[in-house]
């Protein structure tokens, strides 16, 4: 799903974060894999979600997107939560200085780019989770399509590169909770969840649930499937990136 950072889109996920638990859940399986947990960079952080559920146990999270409404969301979120380990930079992650324990790339970019550009930057660990769901290439713009890799396509780079990795598979619920008909209809034209020459009663009535919550009485179902990749710096001592090995994937 291409996502456009405005009010709607970060109300929406915040909604959908709270509602279904996704974030703190895929949380303490990051947790689980990270080592030191004095610093960690979350590169195209977006919203910053995951790191609001990070920072109770992390000594600082410095939150990195090239999105300037994304920042300042995350900016915002944070000081309303009381959470002060998070800084939130806007700036492509490509060109930024400094190194951190952990370094997280949360469904964001490809892996090409994570390991000629990202993964030095990480001293101990780092973490590439990668979507599962098979990619609908009508819901991303043609411009950006080449940017998006699936969890094989990341595997048979990884393995063409020598890397050592942990790959970790998993899926959790992550649909959308909507207050309104008409809030789900913005969502909806918004992600381009109607298919082609569909009316959007028609969309609606395909996708919607009813639910017995009088704050959210709608429901769009969707379950998250994803690769978590662990890589180590450990076990990748002396690792440089060649671009000709990705067979031009």
């Amino acid at each position: 799903m291409y996502i456009k950072w405005n009010n709607d889109s970060v109300r929406w996920f915040c909604d959908a974060s709270e509602y279904t638990g996704f974030n703190r859940r895929l949380a303490e399986l990051i947790l689980d894999h990270i080592d030191s947990r004095d610093t960690l960079a979350d590169l195209g952080c977006g919203a910053g979600l995951i790191d609001m559920e990070l920072a109770p146990r992390i000594g600082h999270i410095t939150c990195v997107d090239i999105d300037e409404y994304a920042v300042r969301s995350v900016t915002a979120l944070a000081e309303r939560c009381g959470i002060g380990n998070i800084t939130a930079v806007c700036a492509d992650a490509a060109t930024i200085d400094g190194q951190w324990d952990t370094v997280l790339a949360l469904f964001h970019g490809r892996i090409e780019t994570f390991l000629s550009k990202y993964f030095d930057m990480a001293r101990e660990t780092f973490i590439a989770v990668v979507r599962g769901n098979p990619l609908r290439i009508d819901q991303i713009p043609e411009e950006i399509l080449h940017l998006y890799r699936t969890v094989e396509q990341t595997s048979e780079i990884l393995d063409k590169l020598g890397m050592r990795y942990e790959l970790i598979r998993g899926s959790l619920e992550y649909g959308q909770p909507f207050r309104s008909r008409e809030d789900a209809e913005l969502y909806a034209r918004a992600y381009r969840k109607c298919r082609d020459g569909e009316s959007m009663d028609a969309c609606l009535a395909r996708t919607l649930t009813q639910t017995e919550d009088p704050e959210f009485p709608l429901y769009m179902p969707y379950e998250k499937k994803f690769g978590m990749y662990i890589i180590k710096k450990a076990d990748n001592t002396g690792f440089t990136f060649d671009k000709d090995l990705t067979g031009g994937l």
